[in-house]
């Protein structure tokens, strides 16, 4: 690593990231009467929720944050980011970029598109181990964590070294592929 100069900056937000199907009251009362261990408790907690509540979370605030130490990017991203969000920022802004997981919070796995298809552990059942979380995450969140870590990338000054984008994937569920920029179609615009 270069020396660096005294400075740090950082640009921080919150992102509104959807779970997928939540499962009705009836069906979380099936499951707490149905279900042993962890299945059971995690209905059982959210039917608690539900009581004091009257609803459950349909989304999750997550954060996402660039520090600049010196000239140093630092990409952070809250929970226990899977490989693949590394790569492909370090795709976009340069393999000298830092990128951290269990940043600014510890929710779950957050898992790729791929992983998210896959299913398992990481990509569908990690969320019943936490509180208040009612179900699976929603198949776009890839897209919407690399295209808003884009903004503040932007915003911190930052230049996309590849000039990939960020482009819906070919049919309208599926918005996790990246791209270059001799693709046009459905692009997110980049400033330039």
């Amino acid at each position: 690593m270069d020396r660096q100069p005294s400075e740090l900056k950082s640009v921080y937000t919150e992102i509104d990231l959807p779970f997928s199907d939540i499962p009705s009251i009836s069906e979380l009362k099936h499951i707490a009467s149905s279900s042993t261990g962890y299945e059971g408790l995690w209905a059982g907690r959210l039917l608690e929720e539900f009581e004091k509540k009257g609803s459950l979370m349909k989304s999750y605030p997550y954060p996402i944050q660039i520090w600049l130490i010196g000239k140093q990017p630092v990409f952070s991203l809250g929970g226990e980011v899977v490989i693949e969000y590394a790569q492909e920022l370090k795709r976009m802004y340069g393999y000298n970029i830092f990128v951290m997981g269990y940043n600014n919070d510890v929710m779950a796995y957050i898992p790729s598109s791929d992983i998210l298809q896959k299913g398992g552990y990481e990509g569908a059942r990690s969320l019943m181990y936490f509180n208040s979380v009612a179900s699976g995450w929603d198949a776009g969140i890839e897209f919407s964590i690399l295209s808003e870590m884009q903004v503040l990338a932007e915003k911190r000054g930052l230049r996309n070294v590849q000039r990939s984008i960020i482009r819906k994937g070919p049919t309208p569920d599926k918005y996790n592929t990246l791209g270059t920029m001799a693709e046009v179609s459905n692009i997110l615009p980049l400033s330039r």
